[in-house]
């Protein structure tokens, strides 16, 4: 007999009987289905030292890529092969946290301290310290036509403000950021029972995330020149760096959970579906490291955190915002953030012998442009993409019985999968009775020519173990079919 089991939304929270599926590693939701996810490779291009603790990649005029990101001694720019550093001699101390935010032409950058910036995008490239008076500061955003800041480590007042958020001069970040009705530069404090200020969201509207609370700050003009509105106190944001932002949509780590904001609510993400699967996997001591990046390829959001026990993040939450569903990921990386793909200098390009004006492509092709939003971040001081072959990926279902009340002898599994399937394991775990004892699992077997991974398994309730082996070229997988006989009855 024939069972289809579909791999469905991958709920770890939820009971294994009757869960589709319970692991869900180096894969990415699709509609009714999965696909693989891309390995980083190394791009070539490093800094000279240190471990990047912020980045922004942002363009020039000419899509050329520009990517900015700082160690705890210095701050880096990198475009193309060329890494030039603003050799501050910085002394930040561990784990600090870079907060960088573009301007009009210019990028801002403060780790808690000094704020410093490029002077032009298309031009500068080292970062010296921002004109003006700014504040020392631990967040930035932009927030319509003014840059903000967030949690003083000391304002311009000389005061330790960490519930504070302060604003510059209309469009103009380089000039004094005193209070004046006349250049609309201000500042708001924030209700101190709800914690510091850990992060804010910028874009045509503000979000201030506290610990234990969110505010939206909008353009009012007049002498309040910016109106806040405290439209949650149960969910904020302990992990600065875990902000991030999609169009009107701001998402980030809470003490409850993975959240999103629309501006006027907040709507929690992962409770019954992935939260105690986080809590279980991640350090608990370093949870507040949790860092997002937005992979537009894959249309997701990538949370990357450190692993239990580990001192290096290499653990992933993704989650697709137009599937509203979760995976997983086993990934180096010290950042994660959108990358362009640079652009192919056809000159230094050989191919094989072949005539340009006999290629398929034209040359002139997007294909040899710079631009098109991929995937990558810093592995120690190396930049990666993903551009490599794809991961190992695990797909895990939950138990069923296929023949209620009777044992089951389970004969084979057939992926169900678009694509070569050559690199496809399969195994079978079975269980006696619920819940009381472990899942054994069948050693794992290779497809045969008939696309049967053939097992010998008995037993009362299945689950089935999909792996495919780094490598493999694949497209989508949507589920297995399992054959077996009915036994005796249990």
């Amino acid at each position: 007999m024939i069972l289809d089991m579909p791999f469905g939304e991958w709920l770890p929270d939820r009971p294994d009987f009757k869960n589709a599926l319970v692991t869900a590693d180096g894969v990415v939701p699709r509609a009714g289905c999965y696909a693989p996810l891309a390995a980083m490779q190394s791009t070539g291009v490093a800094i000279p030292s240190g471990t990047v603790y912020g980045a922004l990649r942002t363009d020039r005029a000419d899509r050329t890529p520009v990517i900015y990101c700082g160690t705890a001694s210095d701050l880096y720019t990198i475009v193309g092969n060329t890494v030039t550093a603003s050799s501050l001699g910085l002394a930040l101390g561990a784990n600090p946290r870079w907060s960088f935010e573009r301007f009009n032409n210019l990028v801002y950058a403060t780790a808690g301290g000094v704020m410093y910036s490029v002077a032009s995008v298309e031009a500068a490239t080292a970062f010296t310290a921002a004109s003006g008076s700014p504040p020392q500061t631990k967040n930035i955003a932009r927030i319509g036509d003014f840059l903000f800041a967030g949690n003083m480590s000391l304002d311009i007042d000389s005061s330790v403000a960490p519930f504070r958020i302060r604003w510059s001069q209309f469009n103009n970040p380089g000039g004094t950021w005193t209070d004046d009705i006349v250049t609309q530069a201000g500042a708001v404090d924030l209700d101190p029972s709800l914690g510091e200020l850990t992060g804010i969201s910028g874009g045509r509207y503000g979000l201030a995330c506290q610990k234990e609370g969110i505010t939206r700050i909008a353009y009012a003009g007049g002498h309040v020149v910016f109106a806040k509105e405290l439209i949650d106190e149960q969910h904020g944001c302990v992990a600065p760096a875990s902000l991030v932002r999609i169009g009107g949509m701001a998402f980030g780590l809470g003490r409850d959970g993975f959240w999103q904001c629309n501006g006027a609510s907040v709507q929690l993400l992962s409770s019954g579906r992935v939260w105690d699967w986080f809590l279980g996997t991640a350090d608990p001591a370093l949870i507040e490291y949790t860092q997002g990046g937005i992979d537009w390829v894959n249309r997701c959001i990538w949370w990357n955190f450190h692993g239990n026990g580990d001192t290096q993040k290499n653990r992933q939450l993704l989650w697709s915002w137009e599937q509203n569903q979760w995976s997983a990921a086993k990934v180096r990386a010290d950042w994660l953030f959108s990358s362009s793909r640079p652009g192919l200098d056809v000159d230094a390009v050989v191919f094989s012998g072949v005539m340009v004006d006999s290629l398929s492509t034209l040359v002139d092709a997007s294909e040899y442009a710079p631009g098109g939003r991929i995937f990558g971040g810093f592995n120690g001081v190396d930049v990666v993409s993903a551009t490599g072959a794809a991961q190992e990926a695990v797909l895990e279902t939950g138990e069923l019985q296929p023949s209620p009340g009777q044992r089951v002898m389970v004969q084979g599994i057939r992926p169900v999968a678009e694509g070569d399937i050559s690199g496809f394991r399969g195994s079978v775990g079975i269980k006696a009775r619920l819940p009381s004892e472990g899942v054994m699992y069948s050693p794992e077997t290779a497809p045969s020519s008939h696309g049967i991974c053939a097992q010998r398994k008995d037993g009362r309730y299945v689950r089935v173990k999909t792996r495919v082996e780094a490598g493999s070229v694949w497209n989508k997988t949507s589920g297995v079919q399992i054959d077996y006989v009915p036994g005796a009855m249990a």
